[in-house]
């Protein structure tokens, strides 16, 4: 039994490197700075490197239907964030 490819064919991505495509795939192969930023916010008294998404997310708060509400959490801002990339292709899959 033989493994079968998976294709990714869209991608939503938000990360420390950037919100589309090409500014992540810049700073990827570049050989300058990775987006890491130097912080003691999360130790404080002790300054470590971290990716921090600094990208504006959006408000929960709007748009969000009664029947399938959602925890106001930053990592939910993340996944809203990442999937307004690909709802478009999303909504022509469910289709």
């Amino acid at each position: 039994m033989t493994a079968q490819p998976i294709y990714l064919n869209h991608l939503g991505l938000v990360c420390s490197m950037g919100d589309n495509h090409e500014d992540i795939r810049h700073r990827l192969f570049s050989a300058g700075d990775r987006c890491l930023t130097t912080t003691d916010h999360f130790t404080p008294g002790r300054p470590l490197p971290v990716g921090m998404v600094d990208t504006p997310l959006p408000d929960l708060a709007t748009g969000l239907s009664r029947e399938h509400p959602l925890e106001h959490t930053r990592t939910n801002q993340l996944l809203a964030a990442a999937m307004a990339q690909i709802q478009a292709a999303f909504d022509e899959a469910r289709q």
